[in-house]
């Protein structure tokens, strides 16, 4: 069970929790922290889940966070999806997101934002937009869900975690992530609430996210999405199998392009998939290339 909610305090709004999952990530975590102290929402617990790092992580965090209000938990696990899990267990609020290190909220005012979006439209789970962004800080990408739809989500996972608000009853009634997942543990979370529950779309960009990480492994993401749909797509169709292959090869070619194609013939060769594949993907998000700037 998680832990009792505490948030309906004198000012009766609901806690958001922000979990930060980490590791020896001392070049990254700092900005990450400053992003969510820095809300101007008032009722915001933060929790950093970190797997006993060893390169001054937690000093970093200490460092940012002079009022003391993050609740660091340190200790050894088993991998992404159990310490994701530690922190809804040892969460306490009404909202709970996942802000891995590295990964910024796009300004001081989105949990505000959020709060009053869920005020007003009473939703279970709900989902906003996100900036891609390079290690050299580079906006790659703005990439806005526009709908939600759980036969397109059945084939690709469109749903970014950084910007995913669930519900503290959603927990409850669908459990937690599972850890036979290493990667894609998000997006077997979406498909095995989303069949009964319809995820809100937030109208805004909610986060950056930085480019990297065991989801760039295409290969392995791969199976773990093939491994995902499976689990929750009975009887899987012929038409799912030819898809898988057609993302896998998608996959790998973009994988190899990235680090073999000049970037300005990258963006050429970007517009043309995207004069040939974005009119049925764009129904259900709006992905920009851009230099900056926002949605």
């Amino acid at each position: 069970m998680l832990n009792a909610v505490h948030s309906q305090s004198g000012n009766n709004l609901p806690t958001v929790t922000v979990v930060t999952v980490c590791k020896n990530a001392v070049g990254m975590i700092a900005s990450t922290v400053r992003s969510v102290l820095e809300q101007d929402y008032p009722n915001v617990e933060y929790l950093v889940v970190d797997g006993c790092s060893s390169d001054g992580t937690l000093q970093e965090v200490k460092a940012v966070d002079k009022a003391n209000r993050v609740v660091i938990h340190s200790a050894q696990d088993n991998g992404i999806s159990e310490a994701m899990n530690k922190g809804v267990m040892l969460s306490k609020g009404d909202l709970i997101i996942h802000l891995h290190a590295g990964d910024v909220f796009v300004n001081e005012n989105v949990l505000s934002m959020v709060v009053a979006d869920y005020r007003l439209n009473g939703w279970r789970w709900a989902v906003g937009g996100i900036q891609r962004v390079a290690p050299d800080g580079r906006i790659l990408a703005i990439q806005q869900p526009v709908k939600y739809d759980y036969k397109y989500l059945s084939r690709i996972c469109y749903l970014p975690h950084q910007a995913t608000f669930i519900t503290r009853d959603i927990f409850e009634r669908y459990g937690l992530f599972s850890c036979d997942f290493a990667i894609v543990m998000d997006y077997e979370y979406w498909l095995r609430i989303g069949k009964e529950e319809e995820a809100h779309i937030l109208p805004f960009v909610v986060s950056r996210f930085l480019e990297g990480g065991l989801s760039s492994d295409p290969l392995r993401n791969w199976k773990e999405d093939v491994k995902a749909r499976r689990t929750h797509i009975k009887p899987y169709p012929l038409t799912f199998r030819m898809w898988d292959l057609w993302v896998l090869l998608y996959r790998y070619c973009d994988y190899v392009s990235r680090r073999t194609i000049p970037v300005t013939l990258r963006e050429q060769l970007l517009q043309i998939k995207r004069a040939l594949f974005s009119r049925a993907h764009e129904q259900f998000y709006v992905k920009k290339r851009t230099g900056g700037g926002k949605l």
